[in-house]
């Protein structure tokens, strides 16, 4: 009898719980078992995904600074992020309007989607362009030319690409080929669609830059910035005899643009040219606005890392290519610059329009600057708005500069040669 009622005790005990084990031939096996607060079953495996899952904790917020701070420099860091992510958003939202083509028949199974290569916003109105980087050097050694011919084929090409103001750099070395600051200033200074920025040389000998010559150009608005070459000029930005340079664009509010990323010359050393060498600059002396020039490019990440971390700190897109982009290397390039973009939040701030004309072609530039997935205000901001509050570029001259090239564009519709630049 004691044996019979322990049959029954457990026969009733079991048959108020589902069971949770089976016999089989390969021995015991698991059931799924039915959740006490929310009536679904849960077997083996979702069990542990969830054990795994609450032992995770949230990943950690990239903010600089002593943990648990608020201090007015991670309140900063943490709302960037948060226009990082309406920056992401944003890209997201062009990418879903661009337009896409199925291949393959009607109705075929395994039709791929690919997309076309159209301009990303086609109703968009032609902003403004101001071509931030441009050279008037000679790099056809073969075909020699005077300064007054290469001035007449950056405004033709300037015309053909309806680029309204372009600011031409100086080199680190003056020759036949590449003209002084002085001679540049004599054949375009005050011209309306050209504006200049002086290389300096600062490796010691003869022709070193005079700092008391340069700033007296820049006080005097000959003028617009100054840049530096040290991956050609073999010095290290960050080396403490610049700082009376940096001092000089601080006192009178002028960017310093510095190359960045690969060289030209193969005798040149890339090692001086590292866009990280622009964030100690940029720490060290914060009154002064740096451009990096090229995007850092092939180290185009931790340029954006310099760029999301310095607020004085703005970047062109030049010298990407040289010709004209090809169709694989654009894709590839475009990518780089697109997950830039993403990681950067605010690329209107700090990304202005450039080519490197004449080692780059212009026309195939503006297609690759139609092709940046931004917002209409963003590509309004990196065409022309940001160079033009970085350099001080006034408004009324900008406007002369747009008159002169509507002007040589209808001069040239009615088959006559243009005229005043």
């Amino acid at each position: 009898m004691n044996r019979v009622a322990r049959a029954s005790d457990a026969s009733r005990a079991g048959s108020g719980r589902a069971a949770t084990t089976r016999d089989s031939p390969q021995g015991t096996m698991r059931r799924s078992s039915t959740s006490p607060s929310t009536g679904t079953k849960i077997g083996t495996r979702s069990m542990g995904l969830a054990r795994y899952a609450s032992r995770r904790s949230p990943a950690p917020r990239r903010c600089h600074g002593v943990p648990g701070s608020r201090s007015a420099y991670a309140t900063t860091r943490i709302s960037r992020r948060k226009r990082r992510k309406r920056a992401f958003r944003k890209v997201r939202g062009v990418a879903r309007r661009r337009g896409m083509v199925q291949t393959g028949g009607s109705g075929q199974i395994g039709g791929r989607v690919r997309a076309v290569r159209t301009r990303r916003f086609p109703d968009e109105p032609r902003p403004m362009i101001i071509d931030c980087h441009v050279h008037l050097n000679n790099y056809d050694k073969a075909h020699p030319s005077t300064l007054r011919e290469r001035v007449d084929k950056l405004f033709n090409a300037m015309d053909e690409a309806k680029v309204d103001h372009a600011i031409v750099l100086s080199s680190y070395t003056a020759n036949a080929d590449r003209p002084h600051i002085e001679e540049l200033a004599a054949e375009v200074g005050g011209h309306p669609r050209l504006s200049l920025v002086e290389g300096i040389r600062w490796r010691y000998d003869e022709q070193r830059t005079d700092l008391f010559q340069m700033e007296e150009r820049i006080r005097d608005g000959v003028v617009k910035g100054i840049k530096l070459y040290p991956g050609y000029d073999l010095y290290a930005i960050n080396d403490p005899s610049l700082e009376s340079v940096f001092r000089i664009a601080a006192k009178y509010d002028v960017p310093v643009m510095i190359h960045t990323g690969d060289t030209y010359s193969a005798h040149a050393k890339v090692r001086y040219a590292h866009p990280l060498l622009v964030d100690d600059v940029a720490v060290d002396y914060p009154d002064v606005r740096f451009v990096a020039c090229h995007l850092g490019n092939p180290w185009f990440q931790d340029c954006a890392e310099v760029l999301y971390k310095n607020d004085n700190v703005y970047a062109d897109i030049s010298g990407l290519t040289l010709g004209d982009f090809e169709y694989e290397f654009e894709r590839y390039i475009m990518q780089r610059v697109r997950d830039m973009i993403v990681y950067m939040g605010e690329p209107g701030r700090q990304l202005m329009y450039g080519t490197d004309w004449p080692l780059a072609g212009m026309p195939s530039y503006i297609r690759f600057l139609e092709q940046i997935e931004v917002t209409p205000e963003d590509r309004e901001h990196i065409a022309w708005e940001t160079a033009a509050k970085l350099f001080r570029l006034e408004m009324p001259m900008l406007e002369e500069a747009q008159a002169m090239r509507l002007m040589r564009s209808a001069q040239r519709v009615e088959g006559a040669t243009p005229q005043g630049a």
